[in-house]
């Protein structure tokens, strides 16, 4: 960015808090380099990420659009196809970098930084402001933060690293108020009919669990037991082993149907059987 013409695009895809976060944590970084960038996704910010800093700020496909001088920075979508309508917009920019924490990105673009261990694009996003310079003020914390804590968990899952910690903890030394961003999504889930309390939040803790695995033609997979949908996977993996994958012609309607057909019985088992193993009886077996 810093070698670019001073205006640039910042845009995503799914309106997710990391995705929100990581867009609007960006350009206000980049804001404090003298520089302008426009935030721009495929729908509007949900309801419940609009407390966000220059959440309204935010602009979608029916906005007036002119092709910025500067730079695409796309962040949090794995395929361009994920940009929705914004797609043919980005895709007609000269300069278009890619940066994301998804392993299933395929690394699109003309630059593309994907680092599948990091615990989110906002912790990339971080990463990249330190290494430019930018001092995290609050308005940057805030989004940044929020996208880490959300795509972490709350920092109960498995791609919760030291690194992401030491990162929550620099962010809340810029000004992210843990407590302020979970009395906002209490209060969101109150206005929408949900049942969270503070008190959950709070009481919140992770668990170590044992993995579940299955043999998917010689190669074992590994996934989070429930409370977690990891095992859906593993079920659609045992019922495509039986047949030849390979002997189907790709996208084909025989092919495609035999995946979605594995997948409806696999989400099937999940609607009734997945639940907190503490409440309830779970086979996995």
């Amino acid at each position: 960015m810093t070698a670019s013409d001073p205006s640039g695009q910042v845009a995503g895809g799914r309106a997710d808090a990391d995705c929100c976060g990581s867009q609007l944590g960006l350009a206000a970084g980049v804001g404090r380099m003298g520089k302008a960038a426009e935030g721009w996704l495929s729908d509007p910010v949900p309801a419940n990420g609009r407390f966000l800093p220059g959440s309204a700020r935010i602009r979608v496909p029916e906005d007036a659009w002119a092709p910025p001088a500067g730079p695409a920075v796309v962040l949090d979508t794995p395929r361009p196809e994920r940009l929705g309508r914004l797609a043919e917009r980005v895709g007609s920019m000269p300069l278009v970098v890619n940066i994301d924490h998804h392993p299933s990105n395929i690394r699109w673009g003309t630059v593309h930084w994907v680092d599948p261990g990091a615990s989110s694009t906002a912790e990339l996003v971080m990463q990249l402001l330190k290494e430019l310079g930018v001092a995290v003020d609050r308005e940057i914390a805030l989004c940044l933060y929020a996208g880490i804590v959300t795509d972490t968990g709350r920092f109960s899952y498995s791609n919760t690293t030291p690194f992401t910690h030491r990162a929550a903890a620099e962010l809340i030394e810029g000004g992210a108020d843990p407590g302020e961003i979970a009395e906002r999504i209490v209060a969101k889930s109150d206005e929408l009919g949900g049942r969270m309390a503070m008190r959950d939040l709070k009481e919140h803790a992770a668990d170590w669990v044992e993995p579940v695995s299955s043999n998917y033609r010689g190669w074992d997979v590994w996934e989070i037991p429930p409370n977690g949908q990891g095992i859906a996977a593993l079920q659609i993996l045992n019922m495509l082993e039986q047949f030849d994958i390979g002997a189907l012609e790709p996208n084909s309607a025989e092919h495609l149907h035999l995946f979605v057909e594995a997948k409806k019985l696999a989400f099937e088992d999940r609607a009734i059987y997945y639940a907190d193993p503490e409440f309830a009886d779970v086979p996995v077996a």
